[in-house]
């Protein structure tokens, strides 16, 4: 048998997952984390309406972490995720949108956002505010975008600096490499 835990985990309804997660890692309220379960429990209806991918984030306590609490993906897309999510950390180096929305209380929105798995999306955040305007979480929604291929005429020398940018990014017909191992080379590099 597998590990019970991740088993207990694995069958936890999407409600309890939440639940659960916002009391190990988060000071919210009963009445907050109802907030979120009411919409949490829409998630799916505008992931499946809208061809996105929908998550709610929370703010650890302590910390300048989020968690993501909540996910919902859209069934009849190509996966831009190939595993859930939840109860995964988030941190600004990756998800400025988010933590924008999070001390600003305002709504964010990046056109050519890559997820950690180096796929590009449009990213739009909305903060989620108690009944005293406080952010308690963020809604995300991730739709995934089409990078066009620009042609380029081979007479012609390359753009100054675009030797090195295709060298960094790799063959421009590829999927773009993960953000996180571009900047693991760059803290290597610059360390």
């Amino acid at each position: 048998m597998g590990n019970p835990d991740l088993e207990e985990w694995e069958i936890l309804s999407t409600d309890s997952k939440l639940e659960k997660l916002c009391a190990l890692h988060t000071d919210l309220t009963d009445a907050e984390v109802q907030l979120l379960k009411h919409i949490a429990s829409s998630l799916q209806i505008h992931a499946d309406l809208t061809d996105s991918y929908m998550f709610i984030d929370c703010q650890i306590k302590d910390s300048e972490y989020a968690i993501v609490v909540a996910e919902a993906f859209p069934k009849s897309t190509d996966s831009v995720y190939e595993n859930s999510v939840v109860g995964k950390i988030v941190f600004d180096t990756f998800e400025p949108g988010v933590f924008y929305s999070f001390r600003k209380g305002k709504k964010s929105q990046i056109r050519h956002a890559v997820t950690q798995e180096g796929h590009t999306v449009e990213q739009n955040v909305v903060p989620i505010k108690n009944a005293m305007q406080q952010v308690i979480g963020v809604l995300i929604q991730e739709k995934k975008v089409d990078v066009p291929v620009v042609y380029q005429d081979e007479r012609q020398p390359p753009l100054f600096g675009q030797e090195s940018i295709e060298y960094v990014l790799g063959d421009k017909n590829d999927e773009m490499p993960s953000i996180s191992n571009l900047l693991m080379e760059i803290f290597l590099l610059t360390d």
